[in-house]
């Protein structure tokens, strides 16, 4: 007797039968099983620019670099990595969503995903899609997304910066240490009440985000810097940039509050941009500015979300003075291993600008050693009152300058009262 099969509704079940025992194996195997991590585990990440990198699994995708940012609401991927791992567009919308005054579009992904950090994961994230190449560039490393607020409402996550690790708590976690607890409110983002003392003794107060994604201490709003005249009668380098964000390149004025209060918190000599933005997040009338990486990186942070708290520990930089860069440059990350130092903006009456640098220039060597790694460069011309030989290339052409960094703010030519 011949048996015959039908070969496409036997390709059919098949297909179903492999469907089941991966979808029966994803789910004994899905780390979004629950979401309590290993309290006495630590998980290396890198501090970049003084932003911790983490590194992300999505969907049990491999590990991949994501940015551990208080201030991301939405959970953002990079869209070729979205592509990857099986999502697709759902809607598109554009705005005036980060830093910088120029507009931005994200899209909104299907279906939501599991999103793994430290051993703990969360289901149910809302991804969307951003291209983050430039984010990549002002990094000097790849991004390949964020995690926002839906991991940090369901997740107790402590960054040691100084030991360069983090852990995820369950939110049942108890704290029992004697860190300063920062009166904070949850609204998507983290928000704080800060006082500022300006040099004419008075006193100001707003509303700051919480914010491991920025790198400065301190990033005050247009209308804020505008509405209680924080910059008249300060010595401040008049224009400087302040970051790349979503909206583009940010433009701030520079100089230090003599005095910040966040809760019993107080902190001297802090330096801050004062924004130049019209649009965007550093624009909001609603909100004072940012409290971001260079001040939060001097403790141990634990953001206790559930508990509605954010507790600093001090450590070894805790007491260290603030500083800024020495060179006058912003530099960026460029080609295909960002292993390209190119120069974004000169400081007038800078160093830099002495060394006869510009815009485009590229670092090819420091003192006869190759300039590859962004974070490197940036950490050496922080230092002041040291001589390098700089080996740039200039539209093909290569040269020899010589730059002396010094303190920006004693410098008559790049920084003067307002």
């Amino acid at each position: 007797m011949t048996t015959r099969i039908n070969l496409r509704t036997g390709r059919r079940a098949a297909l179903a039968l492999l469907a089941t025992l991966l979808t029966a194996r994803l789910h004994a195997e899905s780390p979004c099983a629950n979401l309590r991590g290993d309290i006495r585990k630590w998980y290396p990440i890198e501090i970049v620019s003084n932003k911790p990198i983490v590194q992300v699994r999505i969907n049990d995708s491999k590990p991949n670099p994501f940015m551990l940012d208080t201030g991301s609401g939405p959970a953002l991927i990079d869209p070729p990595l979205a592509r990857s791992l099986g999502f697709q567009p759902a809607s598109e919308s554009s705005g005036f969503f980060g830093v910088g005054s120029a507009q931005s579009s994200l899209v909104l992904l299907k279906p939501k995903g599991c999103q793994e950090m430290a051993g703990a994961s969360v289901a149910g994230v809302q991804f969307m899609a951003y291209d983050l190449s430039m984010i990549s560039k002002v990094e000097g490393v790849p991004i390949r997304g964020t995690v926002g607020s839906e991991f940090l409402r369901q997740s107790v996550i402590v960054i040691d910066y100084a030991n360069q690790r983090v852990r995820v708590l369950d939110p049942s976690y108890e704290y029992h240490g004697d860190g300063i607890v920062l009166p904070v409110t949850i609204d998507r983002q983290i928000f704080t009440t800060a006082r500022i003392h300006k040099s004419s003794g008075e006193v100001v107060e707003g509303k700051f985000y919480l914010d491991t994604g920025t790198r400065n201490a301190v990033s005050l709003n247009s209308p804020f810097v505008r509405d209680n005249h924080l910059l008249e009668g300060e010595t401040a380098i008049p224009l400087a940039t302040l970051g790349v964000g979503m909206g583009g390149e940010s433009l701030a004025s520079v100089y230090r509050i003599r005095e910040i209060e966040i809760g019993s918190l107080r902190l001297d000599n802090v330096v801050a941009t004062a924004s130049h933005d019209e649009k965007g997040v550093l624009a909001d009338p609603k909100v004072a500015g940012i409290i971001g990486g260079d001040l939060l990186r001097k403790f141990t942070v634990i953001l206790d979300v559930p508990h509605q708290r954010v507790i600093l520990e001090k450590g070894p930089q805790s007491e260290s003075p603030f500083g800024y860069d020495a060179s006058g440059l912003f530099l960026l990350a460029d080609g295909p291993k960002l292993d390209h130092i190119k120069i974004l903006r000169v400081i007038a009456g800078s160093p830099a600008e002495d060394a006869g640098l510009a815009k485009d220039d590229v670092i090819v060597s420091i003192d006869g050693t190759p300039a590859r790694n962004l974070e490197s460069v940036r950490g050496l011309l922080r230092r002041e009152q040291r001589t390098y030989l700089l080996r740039i290339r200039r539209a093909g052409k290569s040269f020899t300058t010589s730059i002396h960094t010094e303190d920006l703010f004693a410098r008559p030519s790049a920084a003067h009262k307002m």
